[in-house]
């Protein structure tokens, strides 16, 4: 049959034939799947999906004591350390991660979401309230908003530490196992407020400084605090020229002279007739029965200003010990009354009124 078919269709022919065998060879073999080449996972990779999976575990296994972030922020630089150590593990990074706030926009969507949910996660429920209502979900705006509303009382934190240093220098008691360990956790702490020397001292200045004779203690103290607190970190010349302009201010304003201290002039004896004329301008002695019942009415020298600067922040073992812990208000002991419960309802009740607008000019009686 080949020999009667023209050359054209002896060379189709030849063609068929061969496709119709390459068909039943496959047919036979069968064909490999292809398989996708998977490339291994990157350490980084196998930690970022860990720490997506559960950020408050791999928070904690980087962070045994887990600080949780206070309304006042005393607590702010450690709990800010924290927070920067899990990142800086997570995203394996050497420098420091949360000291610019650009950083944050460098994080991936799902980066970003679980560094927000491990920050609402370290804070008290009062802020957790602050950040629900501003409604914020980027981790940028959450770190910003907790940066501004908590790391102001840095300076309020580095009072507490170095009157803390001071207790322990002044403690003459025999150390334990406990005192080296106490030592070094103090000196951490100081370490991460990153305070300066000259900075140390004006709040040794501070903190340690009486006031002049006339000047009520409680008043000169909130005065200084008010000035001082709220900076960053102001020098040893900034807060001398602060506590000496607030107390020739308060000496003016209470009418006394400015005493002119020198070796020579110190004399006890004139010390102690100042305290008798003190005694003796009183006024006369008048018996009970003829004495004049007067209603009882608020002293004053309670401030509301004081009162809300100082509401719910307690007070350190120093203030403590300097003007101990009685209420002024309600003769209760335990608290001031800044935390006094009745002297907050009789100021809603506007039984004390709030101050005058000119409280802080010389003649005010406030």
């Amino acid at each position: 049959m080949e020999e009667e078919l023209g050359p054209q269709a002896r060379q189709l022919f030849n063609e068929l034939r061969e496709e119709i065998a390459a068909l039943r060879n496959n047919q036979g073999h069968g064909q490999v799947p292809f398989i996708p080449n998977h490339a291994p996972r990157t350490r980084q990779e196998r930690i970022m999906e860990n720490f997506v999976r559960n950020p408050i575990q791999v928070h904690k296994q980087l962070n045994p004591r887990n600080p949780i972030l206070a309304y006042e922020g005393t607590n702010f630089p450690i709990w800010e350390a924290a927070i920067d150590r899990t990142i800086c593990h997570v995203l394996v990074r050497q420098t420091p991660f949360t000291d610019k706030l650009d950083n944050f926009d460098t994080l991936a969507v799902d980066e970003a979401s679980t560094i927000t949910s491990l920050i609402r996660n370290t804070v008290v429920d009062n802020l957790g309230d602050i950040l629900d209502a501003s409604k914020l979900t980027s981790p940028k705006e959450v770190f910003k908003l907790l940066q501004t509303k908590c790391s102001r009382s840095d300076r309020r934190r580095k009072i507490e530490l170095l009157d803390e240093l001071v207790e322990l220098i002044k403690d003459e008691s025999p150390s334990t196992d406990a005192t080296l360990s106490v030592w070094a956790k103090l000196k951490s702490e100081l370490a991460q407020l990153k305070i300066t020397w000259d900075e140390a001292l004006g709040i040794l200045l501070q903190s340690h400084f009486k006031p002049p004779v006339g000047v009520e203690p409680m008043t000169f103290e909130f005065t200084i605090s008010q000035q001082l607190n709220e900076r960053e970190a102001p020098p040893f010349d900034d807060v001398s020229t602060t506590i000496q302009y607030a107390a020739n201010k308060l000496r003016n304003k209470s009418g006394a002279a400015p005493p002119v201290l020198t070796a020579s002039s110190v004399d006890p004896m004139a010390m102690e007739l100042d305290r008798i004329q003190a005694m003796q301008s009183r006024g006369r002695y008048v018996p009970p029965q003829r004495r004049q019942i007067q209603p009882p009415c608020p002293q004053p020298n309670l401030s509301i200003d004081k009162a809300t600067h100082f509401k719910g922040k307690g007070q350190s073992e120093a203030l403590v010990s300097k003007y101990g812990n009685h209420c002024i208000y309600c003769g209760v002991n335990g608290h001031w009354y800044s935390d006094c419960i009745h002297f907050w309802k009789d100021v809603a009740n506007k039984r004390i009124d709030p101050p005058d607008a000119d409280f802080e000019s010389k003649d005010s009686k406030y």
